[in-house]
């Protein structure tokens, strides 16, 4: 059985939530968001913002997740061997998706 901690620092993002487990950070993309994540790929905005290193990239992931009745994806960053690093990334992805969501809205 594995046991999840949620990382309090995005409890309030309605697209989605950190959170730990077996030592990796992770995040889980909910249902509510998928539109909006299949056009950061599609639009190639991912590829943009990788390229140009203004983003961590990061893999899709098969594990069960924390809350599977909202999820739509998990993903997780690069593994690296400083946990700070992690953390960073994965926190700038959590306010790129923000952001971009807000920027996305606006244009459509």
């Amino acid at each position: 059985m594995t046991s999840d901690i949620l990382e309090q620092s995005s409890f309030r993002d309605p697209s989605g939530f950190l959170f730990w487990r077996d030592g990796t950070l992770y995040r889980q993309i909910n249902q509510l968001y998928q539109n909006n994540y299949q056009l950061l790929f599609d639009s190639g905005l991912y590829n943009e913002l990788v390229d140009r290193e203004l983003l961590v990239p990061h893999d899709e992931v098969e594990i069960e997740p924390p809350e599977p009745n909202a999820a739509y994806r998990i993903i997780s960053t690069e593994h690296t061997s400083t946990r700070t690093r992690m953390i960073f990334g994965m926190i700038s992805f959590s306010l790129l998706f923000f952001f971009s969501s807000i920027v996305l809205k606006s244009i459509s």
